[in-house]
């Protein structure tokens, strides 16, 4: 007779842990002091004090606003007159207009730049004063107010099996 009948026999065994807490006022207090402690005290003091909004003349001071467009116009303008000066084969008159088109060129060029430069001071101005001090108690609250967390896991698994298997044994 053949034919095959057998056992098996299988177990496992899983479990799997995780935790998660909010840090308490301490720890957050903690981990601010020493990031203070590392921006040499400038931290702490942005965070009470804010920071003062810079001017319009202290931002294009900074960022240079249309000093270098500005320049290329004036070159410009003065290669032109160059050439108009240079060229034999114009009359006074027609100097005279070529250098009455030159300045006219050279003043829109500086007036739309002008107004460039109005309008980027004016953004950046505005952008420059949107971090008040409510926002700053805001992030205070934040920091303070055990918003961060810590967490942790772990996970451990077993397996064994058995077979038997009797075909053929008979």
């Amino acid at each position: 007779m053949s034919g095959s009948f057998g056992k098996s026999r299988s177990k496992s065994d899983q479990s799997s842990q995780q935790a998660s807490n909010p840090l308490n006022p301490e720890e957050v207090a903690q981990y601010f002091g020493q990031l203070d402690e590392l921006s040499g005290g400038r931290l702490g003091s942005f965070a009470k004090t804010g920071t003062k909004a810079a001017t319009a003349e202290e931002i294009q001071a900074l960022g240079g606003l249309g000093a270098t467009r500005r320049l290329e116009a004036e070159q410009a303008r003065g290669g032109a007159l160059d050439r108009i000066v240079a060229d034999p084969s114009l009359t006074f008159a027609q100097r005279q207009r070529s250098s009455q088109l030159s300045d006219r060129d050279y003043s829109d060029r500086l007036y739309a730049i002008a107004k460039e430069t109005e309008a980027a001071k004016t953004g950046l101005a505005q952008e420059n004063a949107k971090l008040t001090r409510e926002d700053m108690a805001i992030l205070a609250q934040i920091f303070f107010g055990g918003k961060g967390q810590v967490s942790s896991g772990s996970s451990r698994g077993t397996s064994s099996g058995r077979s038997l298997d009797l075909a053929g044994k008979i």
